[in-house]
């Protein structure tokens, strides 16, 4: 189905309705409070700073399902990276000593995602298999 260029979204209103469904908004409730907050049915219709205020009141109901996104993502690179680990036979202490040596701390859950990734990385390199000739 092809839409008329006024009905197409632009960037921000992309963004936007990307957001309403990460926060769990449907296009009929956006629609309604369109409506009632601006007295306009299309998101194009909005003025700039209408789309601003818009994009920021959606943001912060979508912050806490994205903070929830991470954490989930974070827990299963953890996951992954013990079950590389353990599953080639090393242990729990080994993985903490190389972490200690490489300077990322003793902790999975203290680390970052970006380093969770260096780590996931280099276990890999370490527990991969060695090709025979």
């Amino acid at each position: 189905m092809s839409y008329s260029p006024e009905a197409q979204y632009d960037d921000q209103g992309k963004y936007f309705f990307a957001t309403c469904k990460i926060a769990g908004w449907d296009e009929k409730r956006v629609e309604y409070y369109l409506i009632k907050k601006y007295k306009k049915t299309h998101w194009n219709l909005l003025t700039a700073k209408e789309k601003k205020q818009m994009i920021a009141m959606m943001n912060k109901y979508a912050k806490p399902e994205r903070e929830k996104r991470k954490l989930t993502a974070e827990k299963g690179l953890r996951q992954n990276i013990m079950a590389i680990w353990t599953g080639t036979g090393h242990t729990h202490d080994e993985i903490h000593a190389l972490m200690i040596e490489w300077g990322f701390g003793s902790s999975l859950r203290a680390c970052k995602i970006s380093v969770l990734y260096e780590i996931q990385d280099r276990v890999k390199k370490i527990c991969q298999p060695v090709k025979q000739k």
